[in-house]
């Protein structure tokens, strides 16, 4: 099992870049969006995130380079000529998160894959999710 710091980021769309902190759901039907709040110097600072699709958690992991990967990272790894999603899964096979080839269903654990690179993201790079097609 890993140790790791539970925190998620979502897209800004009113400053126009990412945030990094802890996430705050509002309950079903609320009229304002579900936000981020992060520890700017000292103080805790709401981000409201329009398209809560944006909103993912941090693996736990960082790849080679030492840059956190988050769900909805697109990877590439060293051996393989291959683009992976990162994807949080709960379904009968998986509970956590996995890579899943992109164009197909193959899916592979983290234990697997120690030389990955995020390259992007769905949101930011939706043309690299044709790459392997």
């Amino acid at each position: 099992m890993i140790n790791r710091e539970i925190k998620f980021r979502g897209f800004d769309n009113e400053n126009k870049q990412w945030v990094y902190g802890y996430y705050t759901k509002l309950p079903d039907g609320a009229t304002k969006f579900d936000y981020i709040i992060s520890d700017i110097d000292g103080s805790l600072t709401k981000f409201y995130i329009e398209d809560i699709k944006t909103i993912g958690q941090y693996t736990g992991l960082k790849d080679k380079n030492g840059k956190e990967i988050y769900e909805g990272d697109i990877v590439k790894s060293s051996i393989h000529d291959k683009l992976w999603v990162v994807e949080y899964r709960t379904d009968t096979e998986y509970v956590g998160f996995v890579l899943k080839e992109i164009g197909e269903d193959y899916i592979s654990t983290f234990t697997s894959w120690r030389d990955v690179e995020v390259i992007g993201n769905i949101y930011e790079n939706p043309e690299l999710l044709k790459i392997n097609k």
